[in-house]
């Protein structure tokens, strides 16, 4: 038979159910703390592995088999090579170097060590690796607890940033473009080998110096207002600009920029530059070749004069304005008399030299408004703008008297005219004018020549 056994007082029954309480406290609390430890352990974000001072996996959370990509770790050896763990740079990781054995031999914590970690499928992953001993009595290492961290998807950032900024450093470097950055004082911090080698100088010989070095002397402290500007407001700083090498040589770029931000927060000017000095000379050739074209479409290739097609158009354009404004305007075609006996005695070089000489004269008594044309072989045809009937005979007149003077150089050689003058009429067109002039012009020639017709 068992045996009750009873306490002697009722005071240490007393004592015995607060000591069962309190017990039972414990426990609950234990067992509380245990399922907030698992909890934590499940949803931490870092991988936890506890092991033995044998190196016998005891327990791997979920996160730990997530990194890992392995669900059989409890039990494994965690300093097997099967791990296939490397360093950083790619050495493999030999056992004596492993966090846990380390920690086993030198009984202290290993902290922030970066190692990757090939997984069964073969990919790699970074971690970041905390190894802490938890000692028995007497001191030594009992367990070691593993935690670390995924910093694959960082090192990947990482790793494509360094690959994207050196890969922007070499399309800088190789770019068939002049590149250059100064700071907000103008001072340039990085220039590039096409910028170095447009302007002759050596990298060291830019950076540190303003920009404005290079500038031509003209405009030097107009680049430099532009810049002060642009870096505070970001205006356009684009255009075309001289600038002078080393040597001395003027050259024109077509430069443009952009405003950036540094690493230390303030601004920046990167500069393009593009050398445009050989299609500025062939710009420039172009140009006068469409002014010489232009030249010759519209004078007499001989005397410089207008040419018979332009001073028809000129004389429509002058018509139509003296209609607008109610002007009066007249003209005076004249012929030189008997110049084909000038070419058959003398020759075409003295016909062409007298009538260059008689071109010249009528620049010379003529206004810069009046037109003045080549309008045949030896006829001209002068547009008086703004003059009337009387005005424009008394001018033909002096124009008359002038050829009479010409001295041509050759002894008994003179010459006269003979010429029609005309006044606008309303709504008149340039070829009725230039006919009724004509009519003039043969009637002058009709009455013996050296004379005038209106």
């Amino acid at each position: 038979m068992l045996e009750r056994v009873f306490p002697a007082h009722e005071a240490d029954m007393q004592a015995m159910r607060e000591e069962l309480l309190q017990l039972r406290a414990q426990l609950a609390a234990a067992r509380q703390r245990s399922e907030w430890t698992q909890a934590l352990l499940t949803h931490l974000q870092a991988g936890v592995v506890v092991c033995s001072a044998a190196g016998q996996i005891l327990y791997a959370n979920p996160q730990a088999r997530h990194i890992l990509g392995r669900d059989d770790l409890e039990g494994q050896d965690v300093l097997s090579p099967a791990w296939h763990m490397h360093h950083p740079d790619g050495r493999p990781l030999e056992r004596p170097e492993h966090p846990v054995a380390r920690v086993l031999l030198a009984r202290q914590p290993v902290l922030d060590c970066h190692l990757t970690v090939q997984r069964p499928d073969g990919a790699l992953r970074w971690v970041t690796l905390n190894a802490l001993p938890i000692p028995d009595e007497q001191g030594l290492p009992r367990e070691v607890v593993i935690t670390f961290l995924d910093l694959t998807h960082d090192e990947m950032a990482m790793r494509a940033a360094a690959l994207a900024r050196e890969t922007m450093s070499r399309i800088v470097q190789a770019a068939p473009l002049g590149i250059c950055m100064t700071d907000e004082q103008g001072i340039q911090e990085q220039v590039n080998p096409h910028y170095c080698n447009f302007f002759g100088y050596g990298r060291e010989e830019m950076i540190g110096r303003h920009f404005s070095m290079v500038a031509a002397e003209g405009e030097r402290q107009v680049l430099s207002l532009l810049h002060d500007r642009f870096i505070r407001e970001g205006a356009c700083l684009q255009g075309e600009w001289q600038v002078r090498t080393r040597g001395g040589e003027l050259k024109t770029v077509l430069a443009d920029a952009v405003r950036i931000t540094g690493d230390d927060g303030h601004p920046r000017r990167v500069s393009f530059i593009i050398d445009i000095s050989q299609r500025t000379k062939l710009e420039q050739a172009l140009r006068r070749s469409n002014e010489e074209l232009q030249h010759l479409a519209i004078t007499d290739g001989l005397t410089g004069l207008y040419n018979r097609r332009h001073i028809i158009q000129r004389l429509a354009e002058e018509l139509q304005r003296a209609q607008r404004y109610q002007a009066p305007l007249s003209a005076f075609l004249f012929d030189l008399d008997y110049f084909k006996a000038i070419n058959d005695t003398h020759g075409h070089a003295v016909g062409d030299a007298v009538l260059r000489a008689v071109a010249a004269m009528l620049r010379h008594e003529l206004r810069g408004v009046d037109l003045i044309a080549r309008y045949g072989g030896e006829e001209f045809l002068v547009v008086l703008p703004n003059v009337d009937h009387d005005a424009a005979c008394v001018a033909a007149e002096r124009l008359l008297l002038a050829t009479r003077e010409l001295d041509l150089g050759i002894e008994g050689l003179r010459l006269t005219l003979s010429g029609g003058v005309v006044q606008a009429r309303p709504d008149e067109g340039a070829e009725r004018l230039i006919q009724r002039a004509d009519l003039c012009l043969y009637g002058a020639k009709g009455a013996g020549r050296d004379r005038l017709c209106a």
